[in-house]
């Protein structure tokens, strides 16, 4: 039993003293293309400009009791995926272009409460409100890889634009104010109605991250996050109180102004699509 016990210890150690002398091994990159696909999730932050609602209090002395209050970074969660290219200038730095489809989701809560007078009842209603909106993006950077072994970690700068697709609203409600609202059990407004004329057509914006790659013989698989900041406004001031979704009306709601903060992670599976056979991790310490 000893001797099974110590010969598999002796295969882990020689299959960890293999991929470690692997690792030393070189990724010869320079005027290579590489494509593949990635996909992810993505967090968003809005920063708020200007506030906007369908009722004022008259008592301006306090906090408005009327203000969104935005749900935290975790909690709006989004998708993305698409289509990675990259070119090779030199072994350790590439221009890279990701066009994908994004989704950026965002919520917030508001609560109202009425007295009937007459009937001395009081009425309360708090609302979750949770927006989406989709966007065909176009992310171009430069990214430096500060080795060329088979794991190798880099950071990459760009810039991206992106263009509207669509805009989704969706309004869950309860009788009870106590800033949570299950969307399981809760009443709903409706399912996904579209709030696309509400917001603008067009966004820009700086992005950077950071990333580890693993670069086996054919093939290149990697985990990056990035930090995106977009530049516009997203809400269409135009637009704002045309209640064509039946939300301004029915609960008091209007978008705020803000731009989008977004931090996204994605995996990544790329290939070499040129000289395919030659490219290869090469037992040398220069080029």
């Amino acid at each position: 039993m000893k001797q099974k016990y110590t010969l598999i210890v002796c295969m882990l150690f020689c299959v960890v003293v293999q991929a470690t002398a692997q690792t030393s091994n070189n990724v010869y990159r320079k005027y290579k293309l590489y494509v593949g696909l990635i996909g992810g999730v993505n967090f968003t932050l809005p920063e708020i400009k200007e506030r906007h609602s369908i009722l004022v209090p008259t008592d301006l002395s306090g906090d408005s009791p009327y203000e969104k209050e935005y749900g935290k970074l975790y909690r709006n969660m989004g998708t993305q995926f698409g289509f990675y290219f990259s070119y090779g200038l030199t072994p350790k730095l590439s221009l890279v272009f990701q066009p994908n489809y994004q989704t950026y989701k965002l919520n917030y809560m508001t609560s109202y409460g009425w007295t009937d007078t007459v009937n001395m009842m009081d009425f309360e209603q708090e609302m979750k409100h949770v927006q989406k909106f989709s966007y065909f993006t176009l992310p171009v950077a430069v990214r430096w890889d500060f080795r060329t072994k088979r794991f190798s970690p880099y950071v990459q700068v760009g810039f991206f634009t992106e263009f509207r697709h669509r805009g989704n609203k969706t309004i869950y409600y309860d009788h009870t104010i106590d800033e949570e609202v299950d969307e399981q059990s809760a009443n709903t407004s409706s399912s996904d109605v579209g709030i696309t004329d509400h917001i603008n057509k067009f966004n820009i914006g700086p992005y950077a991250g950071l990333g580890i790659a693993y670069n086996a013989p054919y093939f290149t698989i990697g985990l990056e996050g990035n930090f995106r900041y977009g530049l516009l406004d997203v809400v269409n001031n135009r637009n704002r109180y045309s209640d064509v979704t039946g939300f301004a009306a029915q609960y008091l709601d209007v978008l705020d102004q803000f731009r989008l903060a977004n931090i996204n992670v994605q995996m990544k599976l790329i290939f070499p699509i040129n000289n395919a056979v030659n490219i290869h991790l090469r037992g040398r310490t220069k080029y």
